[in-house]
């Protein structure tokens, strides 16, 4: 399963439901979960076995078209 991590500009939890619904409109059933953290502004992304395809700039991607302001961090 494969597994990605960002730091995003997320002040309230409308922006962290906005994130949860562009990340399950984009990858649909290949998503296994989306973590957030409010206090770390931290995204974690986990994808099934299946969507192992996905890559990090494309979760990077579906993250960005949200408007927020998405930082890399190392995987």
């Amino acid at each position: 399963m494969a597994s990605y991590q960002f730091k995003v500009d997320m002040p309230c939890e409308g922006c962290v439901n906005a994130i949860k619904r562009s990340l399950n409109k984009t990858f649909g059933e290949e998503l296994a979960a989306v973590d957030t953290d409010l206090s770390t502004q931290l995204v974690k992304v986990s994808l099934k076995s299946g969507g192992a395809a996905i890559t990090y700039d494309q979760v990077k991607e579906a993250l960005v078209k949200t408007g927020k302001t998405v930082t890399e961090i190392p995987q």
